[in-house]
């Protein structure tokens, strides 16, 4: 048997004796401290305050097209009118991930889009409480402030928070991941030391590679190599415990003058089966005859 392989073998093994030491995913994830509901309601918000800020700039800049632009289908104006409020609140949301970032520049899309947003939304609410043009009210300056100003400052704040709780989450899941990393990293040093333990003379062409077998629930593995999971006395019996004893044999006829004990802990049979079958083969010259 090849020494990898046998190496693989046997990490089955020791995962099937020590199933509780075994690293699995869940055993690191950190709980997040952010509600389920949060991340949904804030993108809700988000979109509710894009949408209040976004009528008044569709608004404002079909109305400057149909000043400017004479020429043009009115289905041209529409198209620019709608797509410049998706810009504008893309725009929101890409500066409230920027500034999370700690980019400058972030500040500065935010600047001018906030400025074009505000601006846009200052002339279309002015006009609709008939404030353009003629002498206003202080409610109604009010009002055409408060929802010029309100609306595109509730976007940015919405994806501000938004993106934050997603920033948050992935440098959560990247923690953990990292944290099972190390967790696996020390389990494949503990099999390789008992590797080495078992196998004093193959220390030196051992490359940890972990078995693609499905996890069970029970930590045991459903790979058609894996060994059996014995008691540490290596009183664990099977029904065939004779033929896997000859087959490991067969495989590793060095293991014939191994110590019966450590070769029934390893196979997951028992000591007086170790012990027959080596007698046995001992006294046919190293055959492989059926006992």
């Amino acid at each position: 048997m090849d020494i990898q392989e046998l190496f693989s073998q046997y990490r089955e093994f020791y995962e099937a004796q020590h199933p509780a030491s075994v690293p699995r995913l869940e055993m690191y994830e950190e709980v997040s401290d952010t509600p389920a509901w949060l991340p949904k309601a804030t993108a809700a918000m988000f979109v509710s305050a894009s949408l209040l800020s976004g009528v008044h700039t569709v608004s404002t800049v079909y109305r400057l097209m149909e000043v400017t632009n004479s020429l043009l289908p009115p289905f041209v104006y529409i198209a620019v009118a709608l797509f410049s409020f998706v810009s504008v609140e893309l725009a929101l949301l890409l500066s409230a991930y920027l500034i999370v970032r700690e980019k400058w520049w972030g500040y500065a899309i935010l600047i001018v889009v906030f400025l074009f947003a505000m601006t846009a939304n200052l002339d279309s609410v002015s006009r609709a409480l008939g404030t353009s043009g003629k002498a206003a009210t202080f409610g109604e300056i009010a009002v055409a402030v408060i929802m010029g100003i309100g609306a595109p400052l509730m976007a940015l704040m919405a994806g501000k928070v938004y993106v934050q709780i997603n920033r948050s989450e992935r440098i959560l899941a990247k923690r953990n991941k990292d944290s099972y990393q190390t967790a696996l990293e020390k389990f494949d040093a503990e099999v390789i030391k008992a590797f080495n333990k078992a196998y004093p003379g193959m220390k030196s062409s051992i490359s940890v590679s972990r078995p693609q077998a499905v996890q069970l629930s029970n930590g045991q593995s459903n790979g058609q190599n894996m060994l059996p999971a014995a008691s540490s006395l290596g009183h664990t019996k099977r029904p065939d415990a004779t033929q896997v004893v000859q087959r490991h044999l067969a495989e590793n006829p060095q293991d014939i003058e191994r110590e019966a004990r450590d070769l029934a802990l390893f196979l997951g049979v028992g000591k007086s089966t170790v012990n027959n079958v080596q007698r046995h083969i001992r006294s046919n010259g190293n055959g492989q005859n059926e006992l």
